[in-house]
């Protein structure tokens, strides 16, 4: 009979399009990322117009679907969704189709540190020799359960989620239940795999070449399976990956071998609730068996097919593999030839996903037996076409032999898990990576979080309900399957308090943590290690008072609730040797008590001393004569408090150019500037002095060098020399005849000359007060205090005392830094204060070093009485004592009414005032009462 291939192949086709037009697909979903509970719209085709004929899974866990069309579904994101596609099962017809990408769920954080996750972790035990972990809710009670590969006892054992909210505990999973499979079960895969809207399990039997596919028949609360179907797959199947490959809406099956040099693809039959694949097909790989170990699906060339990726352990390499499927159709041209990219050494585990933003899905590999590190390699790709970048290794830990993702910190970016087999331990780098690259600055150094022996695969998800992902780690040496609980709170925000401290003064540190937390201080030499219990902390709340500190001291702050916890943040108070000022002594005009309405003036026996303002326009100067003390030589200081404004100002100048100490000479950008008439040049200061901000400034001469100095630090140095004459010293203004010019223009304040050279140490301790006027080296120094009159005098008693020229003015008192007293509250600058309000008053002085000592006073404000007012008839008095009484210090009596008969009446007030009517017989007594507030 003659074949019609015209007929067969318009059926196929037929087939095809049929397909086509049934499988759901997504096209987008929005928003793309967010905490459990968001509200999602689904975009895409095919869906069912029932809500309840949808099933949507993010990763783990089915979501509700709320609305309905066949173009767009309403869903919230569930408790336990993880980072895997979304899919959305279409219950009328079986197929189902999945997202591109996956959500990405978060929760407020942003940080990783060792205390992110619980220490205190809880160990369940598992069949023999656990080697693979996989996690889905099989019993669709809306819990992750877990599920393990036990390669020496010839069975998978399922764990039960039992959790309740936020915790983990030896009851949070039930007793393992164990099912057997075929001979040396290695890896597990988790799908919807026949249609019914429950997650299947396939099973990759290293030792009889099979693939067991166990179909979930549980209900929700208790978890069952039918007997194992087996599929043959090539020699030593070592992993199973399941994803629709060929597009028809039903989930196939991918394997990579050990013992043979390629991948294979079993495309999924199954029917009304009968599980079916057909026979394998062969995909080549390079190299011999031992290469093939472990593989991962997705649309890597966002053409909108998963394509899939293998590594290579023998090689090295990664191998992707392109999907150039039909739908329906599995064949030898169902994937491209492989495309082999470099790895580090024995990559032994592939993860993949979008690590830089950029939209495209990049691929991560533990390199077991390379240089203990994981390669990430980004994706370059474009449609029909697979590339990535050269790989970027990241130090990681011992042996790693299986890399995971998740968003363990919430801040919305994949970060990279490894187990590290030798080292027991876990490995977390934290994802900073900026969009489009990958650096080796894209993740941050690894925090590690211990294991049992032997840790083997480790899975994220979240398993204790709190929207937050834990981890879960196999340990094939002891059998062990162990959780580490992610007990993630926001970091605490608005961290204060002094970055420096004084030798023995205590610091304030405070901390804001989100409502329901409470800012919890610890020690910071603090060490997470398994099984210790936790120390007590030094303090709960916020202000965090040291004690005073000798030393360097770290502390850390978290926002605590309950046993959750957020990470530590460090806190650095740096303690230096320098001496502290003396504190202020304060004292009262009168009583620290009094009642409302009084008032008491505090005083310090420090405050902002007196100053000198000269106005450059009036030509405004101070005049010293001559003297052999201020011909100053080749070793000297100069410093002052100067706030000043404008060009070509003038600090002092000795003789005709003798030295010429200036601020912003030459319009030169705010610099400090120092002209000697012996050279004939001008030196500048590297740093600039700001207009109109109290600044101290320094000159120091050493061995012909001169240094500039601004408040206290060093600002360039030039090599100066310099000769002396008999002519007077001017203090804001040059001095030659000719000139007689660049007059200061604005307040100077504790100008000091020395013979010596003062440290910048020196210049800091005694920046911020005024000093001894028998100081070793003073030769000259001008406080400014007078407050008025023509002259000010030289505090030394060398006689040089200035005269004011066109009548500089007074300031009394200035505002400079010169003996500073801060008062709190209020902030007020002023020797003194007047306090009408109750509480405790401090007062603070600082050095130039920034060290600080304080004195306090408290003071107590009473209530008055109200004032009293006597009118007749209703206050007259016959009989009886009696007593009216008023406040003794603002409380008054007004009288008008009658005292007669044998009334003895007592009038007990500050005033008392007796109004026309008023009459009183004899024994009525007034008098002016003392004392406090009635």
């Amino acid at each position: 009979m003659k074949t019609n291939y015209l007929i067969i192949y318009s059926i196929f086709l037929l087939t095809s399009l049929h397909i086509q037009a049934q499988k759901p697909t997504i096209t987008s979903f929005s928003p793309t990322s967010g905490v459990v509970g968001t509200t999602v719209t689904i975009t895409g085709t095919n869906f069912n117009a029932t809500a309840a004929q949808n099933i949507v899974f993010f990763g783990a866990t089915k979501a509700t679907v709320s609305t309905a069309s066949t173009t767009s579904l309403t869903v919230t994101v569930p408790t336990g969704a993880t980072f895997q596609p979304i899919t959305v099962l279409n219950l009328s017809n079986t197929l189902s189709g999945s997202s591109s990408a996956p959500f990405r769920v978060t929760y407020p954080g942003g940080s990783i540190i060792a205390e992110s996750l619980v220490e205190q972790s809880v160990d369940f035990t598992t069949g023999a020799l656990a080697l693979f972990l996989a996690i889905g809710d099989l019993d669709s009670d809306g819990k992750t359960d877990m599920v393990t590969a036990n390669f020496n006892a010839g069975t998978i054992s399922i764990f039960r989620n039992t959790a309740t909210l936020g915790s983990i505990t030896a009851s949070s999973f039930a007793t393992k239940a164990d099912i057997s499979t075929g001979t040396s079960p290695r890896t597990i895969a988790v799908g919807d795999l026949d249609g019914d809207g429950k997650l299947d399990l396939a099973v990759a039997n290293f030792g009889s070449n099979t693939v067991s596919v166990l179909r979930n028949t549980s209900s929700s609360g208790s978890i069952s399976f039918a007997a194992k179907v087996d599929f043959t797959t090539g020699i030593n199947p070592r992993g199973v990956n399941i994803g629709d490959f060929d597009g028809d809406g039903k989930p196939d099956l991918a394997i990579a071998h050990g013992g043979n040099p390629f991948m294979s693809v079993l495309r999924n039959n199954s029917s009304g609730g009968s599980i079916s694949f057909q026979a394998k097909v062969d995909f080549a790989l390079a190299g011999g068996g031992q290469s093939s170990v472990f593989l991962v699906n997705g649309d890597i060339d966002g053409d909108g097919k998963i394509d899939l990726a293998v590594v290579n352990y023998a090689l090295s390499t990664i191998s992707v593999f392109r999907n150039t499927a039909t739908a329906g159709t599995i064949d030898a041209s169902s994937f491209a030839a492989k495309v082999d990219f470099t790895t580090g050494g024995g990559p032994f585990s592939v993860t993949i996903g979008d690590l830089d933003g950029d939209g495209k899905p990049d691929l991560a590999t533990a390199n077991y037996s390379g240089n203990d590190d994981i390669s990430v390699l980004r994706n370059t790709s474009s449609s029909g076409s697979i590339s990535f970048a050269t790989k970027v290794d990241f130090a990681i830990g011992v042996s790693p032999i299986a890399v995971n993702l998740g968003d363990i910190d919430g801040d919305g970016k994949l970060d990279l898990i490894s187990s590290n087999y030798s080292a027991n331990k876990i490995s977390v780098l934290r994802n900073i990576a900026t969009s489009g690259s990958i650096s080796t600055n894209s993740f941050a150094t690894k925090v590690d979080y211990f294991t049992s022996t032997g840790p083997r695969f480790v899975c994220v998800g979240d398993l204790d309900g709190d929207g937050k992902p834990d981890l879960a780690i196999t340990n094939e040496t002891d059998n062990t399957l162990r959780v580490i609980q992610n007990s993630f709170i926001s970091v605490p925000t608005n961290i204060t308090g002094p970055t420096q401290v004084c030798t023995n003064q205590t610091a304030s540190l405070s901390a804001t943590c989100v409502a329901g937390t409470n800012p919890t201080w610890w020690e910071a030499s603090y060490i997470v290690n398994p099984g210790d219990p936790l120390p007590p902390p030094l303090f709960v709340g916020s202000p965090f008072i040291t004690p005073p500190l000798t030393f360097t001291t770290t502390y850390r702050v978290s926002c605590e609730q309950g046993a959750n916890a957020s990470p530590r943040v460090p806190i650095v108070v740096n303690v230096n040797s320098n001496p502290s000022p003396t504190a202020p002594t304060i004292t009262a005009s009168g009583p620290t008590t009094f009642c409302n309405g009084g008032s008491i003036t505090l005083n310090s026996n420090v405050g902002n001393n007196n100053a000198l303002n000269f106005v450059k326009t009036s030509s405004q100067y101070v005049s010293v004569p001559h003297s052999a003390s201020i011909n100053l030589g080749a070793t000297f200081t100069m410093e002052a408090w100067i706030k000043y404004s404008g060009q070509n100002v003038t600090i002092l100048d000795k003789g005709d150019y003798d030295f010429l100490w200036s601020l912003n000479p030459n319009i030169n950008s705010n610099q400090m500037g120092f002209y000697t008439k012996n050279t004939g040049a001008w030196s500048y200061s590297t740093g600039i002095v700001p207009q109109n901000t109290w600044t101290h400034v320094a000159i120091t001469l050493n061995a012909g060098t001169l240094t500039f100095y601004i408040n206290g630090v060093a600002s360039g140095t030039a090599t100066v020399t310099f000769s002396q004459d008999n002519q007077p010293m001017n203090i804001g203004r040059q001095q030659p005849t000719f000139c007689a010019c660049n007059h200061f223009n604005g307040t100077m304040d504790e100008l000091r000359l020395w013979n010596v050279v003062r440290t910048p140490s020196q210049m800091l301790t005694n920046m911020n007060s005024t000093i001894p006027t028998n100081s070793a080296g003073l030769v000259a120094y001008y406080k400014f205090d007078e407050g008025s009159g023509i002259t000010t005098a030289d505090a030394t008693g060398n006689g040089n005392n200035g005269t004011l020229v066109n009548s500089p003015t007074w300031q009394v008192p200035a505002t400079s830094p010169v003996n500073a007293v801060v008062w709190s509250p209020g902030g007020a600058i002023t020797p003194s204060i007047v306090v009408t309000t109750a509480g405790t008053y401090i007062a603070t002085i600082t050095n130039g070093y920034g060290c600080s000592t304080s004195s306090s006073t408290i003071v107590n404000v009473g209530s008055n009485a109200a004032l009293v007012t006597l009118t007749s008839p209703t206050d007259d008095y016959a009989t009886g004592i009696i007593l009216k009484t008023a406040s003794s210090v603002n409380g008054n009596i007004s009288a008008t009414n009658k005292v007669t008969g044998t009334a003895k009446v007592d009038y007990k007030a500050k005033s008392i005032q007796l109004n026309a009517g008023f009459k009183a017989d004899s024994g009525t007594v007034f008098s002016a009462a003392v004392g406090g507030c009635n």
